[in-house]
């Protein structure tokens, strides 16, 4: 996966995960108000919360649920690099239809390998686990939030120091088409 994947990732998902032991307080409590508030619904969990959820929970969304997210995420970054963390999660996420890891979603969406993404192709699937079946290309009725949503992945990389406030102005000036389906 080429850096730019990883960056738009982390930019969408998880900015201070290099940073946290599996799970970030900070986000939880801000998510929890915002929620508490009526706000639009935010989640507050890490990329390695997500990959415990995904691949070791499934139970619906409590308290309790978020707990044993918690506690696994801790014990996943005590058995994991962060690398290898990143790994099984770009393995395993979900980006809509049938569409699990990042592999398939990038050869679904575009026909093409993790590694010939371009930056504006990387921030649209960074953009998709929030609400996969949203933001899907293969249905057109989706192209305007799916765009909106890769541009706001593509501000937040460039607000995050990832890439420049101009590499993420023509990423997003790129069309965002959608491949025939077979």
């Amino acid at each position: 996966i080429p850096p730019e994947a990883i960056k738009a990732f982390l930019a969408a998902e998880d900015e201070d995960f290099y940073a946290h032991d599996g799970y970030s307080l900070a986000a939880i409590t801000r998510a929890a108000g915002h929620n508490l508030m009526g706000g639009e619904r935010q989640g507050g969990a890490t990329i390695t919360q997500q990959l415990a959820k995904n691949v070791l929970l499934n139970e619906k969304p409590s308290l309790s649920r978020k707990i044993k997210e918690i506690i696994l995420a801790q014990r996943i970054e005590q058995a994991l690099t962060k690398d290898r963390i990143l790994e099984a999660y770009f393995n395993r996420i979900y980006f809509g239809g049938e569409q699990y890891g990042v592999a398939a979603a990038a050869q679904h969406y575009f026909a093409k390998k993790p590694a010939d993404l371009t930056i504006a192709e990387a921030a649209y699937l960074a953009g998709l686990p929030k609400a996969p079946n949203t933001y899907r290309l293969d249905k057109p009725e989706n192209l305007p939030r799916a765009r909106a949503r890769r541009d706001w992945v593509l501000a937040r990389m460039a607000d995050d120091g990832m890439i420049t406030a101009s590499a993420a102005h023509f990423a997003a000036a790129e069309p965002l088409v959608p491949i025939k389906q077979d």
